[in-house]
């Protein structure tokens, strides 16, 4: 199934809506061209493609948190994350990125779009190791030492998700 990121995301936005109503009114509004130039300068390098067109359409979302960003865990429960917003001194991708290099948890090729209350987050991966796909969707965990290939594309996470809440097998 091939979708574009606004495609992916509305069908897993109305999915959302239709489990918690009032989710689309904790969306904030599309990222500004200002707030992702100023990540784009954090970053020395412009968003990865298919973020950016995720920030086209909102900049995160507020305090209620996310139906969203869920992964299963190891033991095969999910864990929650919040989209996070570009712009925004704390709980912000520019935040985020700048807290998790200096812990060195993350390289810096990974891209943070999503962290739970535990600390752990969802990045874009957009400079792959061998065998792994630009764009490619890890999960980083608190320790800093383990990673996971978590979908090979944010359209295939974001359908992934949407194929969750419907409650349909991951693999059809």
């Amino acid at each position: 199934m091939s979708f574009d990121v606004r495609t992916a995301w509305e069908r897993l936005a109305s999915l959302i809506a239709a489990l918690q109503p009032d989710y689309p009114e904790n969306l904030y509004p599309p990222a500004t061209d200002e707030a992702r130039v100023r990540f784009a300068d954090v970053l020395g390098r412009s968003l990865p493609d298919e973020l950016d067109a995720l920030y086209a359409l909102h900049d995160g979302e507020g305090a209620l948190g996310s139906f969203a960003f869920e992964t299963a865990d190891w033991d095969g429960s999910l864990g929650a994350y919040v989209f996070l917003p570009l712009a925004g001194e704390t709980d912000s991708v520019v935040a985020a990125w700048t807290d998790l290099r200096a812990q060195g948890r993350i390289p810096e090729h990974f891209v943070p779009f999503g962290k739970d209350a535990a600390g752990n987050a969802l990045c874009v991966d957009d400079a792959p190791s061998k065998g792994g796909v630009t764009g490619q969707i890890v999960e980083v965990f608190t320790d800093g030492t383990q990673t996971r290939l978590v979908e090979p594309t944010l359209v295939d996470y974001l359908d992934a998700m949407a194929r969750q809440l419907e409650g349909l097998d991951a693999e059809t």
